[in-house]
């Protein structure tokens, strides 16, 4: 694991290089897979901001957001 974060639900969240994040909530892991097309995408660091904000720092990709159900790229406006 390369990051650990805790939400405000006390969700904690581990970031992997190759195979994507995952969530534990206190009784069970769910697995988010982060993928640009077919192509895996490379974790840094998971972050939570002070609104709750999931956030993904990767090493080429950009940035993810957490929308409530899946991770989506971030795209600045």
């Amino acid at each position: 694991y390369l990051s650990i974060a805790e939400d405000r639900d006390h969700n904690v969240w581990i970031a992997t290089y190759r195979d994507g994040v995952y969530q534990y909530d206190g009784r069970q892991l769910k697995h988010y897979p982060i993928m640009d097309g077919s192509k895996v995408v490379n974790l840094f660091t998971v972050y939570v901001d002070r609104e709750g904000t999931i956030w993904l720092g990767t090493h080429s990709h950009g940035v993810y957001r957490f929308n409530g159900t899946d991770f989506e790229r971030f795209e600045p406006r």
